[in-house]
């Protein structure tokens, strides 16, 4: 990968100043479309997500072959975007920009297509945000914190003004990731950890759109943990903390001994004196795999001996690290706490050292001040801009929404006012066909009528003939029916005076109930005019006792359960749970009304 840098550096920095002037002219003399990207350039972009150490290679060839024998074969717009590809490619393969003029070009050429056609194809829009997320890397490489965050910020408000959020997806969700990730280190590194977190946030929203590694997702958790640490927000620290493990496939990698040495320091910071704390940390130092891991891990260590206040231990490790590491962040807390334990123990004299090299850090603060000043007014711009844009979109929703009611609207008035004209034709029409078969009904009652009056003068014959006949053999043989009896009139009396309630207490009904008298009465009157009804019905089903038998004449009157239950004074469940039981032994499920009536009509063979 180091060759294809000095290949880069040398091959590029001979073959770009060629490719400068390039015209839209092919070596045939054919002009290229404006913006038509190179097939060449469009696999190397391709390329460039999975393979960009290959992808380089390929950009190298393509201007070794577009620039040979100082023939220019690129079009305008394929000669911005090979610089925008190499710019990336360089950064990808860990190398630093060699072309930032050229790349200033290009950053303003796209910006110039965006601006000409505010309804600019896609692929345009997704090169000019790519061209100032890495023209602002290039500025933070130079260290200007500022242009850098500008340029970041101009990437996101291209990709969020052309693009739709359904539409931020695959390699848009990838650059919108890194592009937050950026923002979220930058302000990180001037101390603005509440930003750092709200860009790590949704760093964390767009790598869950897109396959992620594992490791991304965890790295960046750490990081918002971190942040949440610093500012004392411990439960927020632990919830990323946790979900970070949580997301990674296994445990023996640096990214899961990372997060758990600052759970770890967690626990300690939130529990002081938690000694288990200083034990995984120990443990955790001794699995170090590399001198850059184990001073990270002699420096948590260190920490927690130095709030311990066990100076002597504490200095050992900071020492370590101050020795050993090359993270600047690390070895500046380390020369920070050597110098105060130091003046602890009365060692001023000791402290030369590393006073010195904290010499160039407190130059830097006033600068770092500025910074954070001008940072914060652009992530205020920022917001306050995205909040707008925000609000046009959902005023434009809700407006779009209002047309909508009122089209909708207008639509279902019109559907509903033509259906009113075809119901009031259709009305018509029936109002015709209604008078016509009026009509033709009249005519057919005056044919009808002269029949009814014959056949009603014959049925007046025959019930003549039928009262003469009930009149002689009423003055012979006079009977009377079972619903004329009088226990029989008592009972029905009752029960329609009562109207009885299922849901009632069958209390308020004793002034109703049936004596036994009554209830032998009855059994008379049931034996009289169904002779041997209740002999037979026993002997055909010998499981019915005396008691069912008194049911069993109640239900010949046609009496319902709530009658029953008044006249007997029973619960009505009692009673319902008593039919259920005859219906069983009669083994048939129809009323039992209907049922004895059946026995007592067609008889019982006893």
């Amino acid at each position: 990968m180091k060759a294809y840098g000095h290949i880069a550096f040398f091959m590029v920095l001979a073959c770009l100043t060629a490719c400068t002037h390039g015209v839209v002219e092919t070596r045939h003399g054919t002009s290229l479309r404006a913006t038509t990207p190179s097939p060449a350039l469009s696999s190397v972009d391709s390329l460039m997500w999975v393979q960009p150490d290959s992808a380089l290679a390929c950009l190298l060839s393509y201007f070794d072959t577009c620039c040979r024998d100082g023939v220019h074969t690129v079009s305008t717009y394929n000669r911005h975007y090979a610089h925008l590809l190499l710019s990336e490619l360089l950064y990808k393969n860990d190398y630093a920009q060699t072309n930032r003029a050229e790349l200033l070009d290009a950053v303003a050429y796209f910006d110039s297509l965006c601006d000409a056609a505010r309804h600019v194809s896609t692929n345009i829009a997704f090169l000019d945000a790519r061209a100032h997320y890495i023209n602002g890397v290039g500025y933070y490489e130079h260290d200007s914190v500022v242009p850098a965050c500008q340029e970041y910020m101009k990437a996101l408000e291209v990709m969020e003004e052309r693009f739709k959020e359904e539409e931020l997806v695959g390699k848009k969700a990838k650059f919108m990731a890194l592009t937050h990730t950026h923002l979220s280190g930058l302000f990180s590194d001037i101390y603005l950890h509440e930003q750092a977190i709200y860009y790590g946030n949704l760093s964390l929203e767009y790598y869950q759109k897109y396959d992620a590694e594992p490791w991304h997702i965890a790295w960046m958790m750490n990081k918002i943990g971190s942040r949440y640490e610093i500012l004392e927000n411990y439960d927020s620290a632990y919830y990323y903390y946790h979900q970070g493990l949580m997301i990674l496939p296994d445990t023996n990698n640096l990214m899961y001994r990372d997060i758990a040495t600052h759970l770890a320091s967690l626990s300690y910071s939130k529990e002081q004196s938690n000694l288990e704390s200083l034990k995984q940390l120990i443990v955790l130092k001794s699995n170090a795999k590399s001198e850059k891991e184990y001073c990270q891990r002699c420096l948590a260590v260190g920490e927690v001996f130095y709030q311990e206040t066990q100076y002597d231990s504490a200095w050992l490790y900071y020492k370590k690290v101050f020795d050993f590491t090359q993270n600047e962040g690390s070895k500046k807390l380390a020369a920070e706490r050597l110098v105060a334990i130091c003046k602890i123990k009365g060692l001023e004299s000791e402290t030369t050292e590393y006073i010195e090299y904290l010499l160039p850090f407190a130059n830097q603060e006033e600068v770092k001040s500025t910074i954070k000043s001008q940072l914060t007014e652009l992530y205020k711009s920022y917001t306050i801009c995205k909040t707008e844009q925000l609000h046009k979109k959902e005023k434009k929703k809700n407006l779009i929404g209002t047309l909508g009611v009122i089209i909708g609207s207008f639509c279902l008035l019109s559907i509903i006012l033509f259906l009113y004209r075809m119901n009031k034709k259709k009305r018509k029409h029936l109002e015709k066909q209604i008078k016509e078969e009026r009509f033709t009904h009249k005519i057919q009652q005056k044919s009808l009528a002269g029949r009814l009056k014959r056949k009603s003068q014959e049925i007046q014959k025959l019930q003549d003939q039928i009262k003469q006949r009930d009149d002689s053999c009423s003055e012979t043989a006079p009977v009377i029916s079972f619903d004329e009896e009088p226990i029989c009139r008592l009972i029905i009396d009752r029960v329609k005076v009562g109207q009885f309630k299922s849901q009632m207490d069958c209390i308020i009904y004793k002034d109703f109930a049936l004596d036994k008298n009554q209830m032998m009465a009855l059994h008379e009157a049931v034996d009289q005019h169904f002779v041997g009804f209740s002999s037979c019905l026993k002997k055909n089903y010998p499981q019915l006792t005396n008691s069912d038998l008194d049911y069993c004449c109640l239900y010949l009157l046609g009496l319902t359960d709530a009658d029953i239950a008044a006249l007997l004074q029973k619960a009505y469940p009692t009673v319902s749970q008593r039919s259920r039981k005859l219906k069983a032994i009669f083994g048939n499920e129809k009323p039992l009304p209907i049922t004895l009536y059946g026995f007592a009509n067609n008889g019982l063979s006893c």
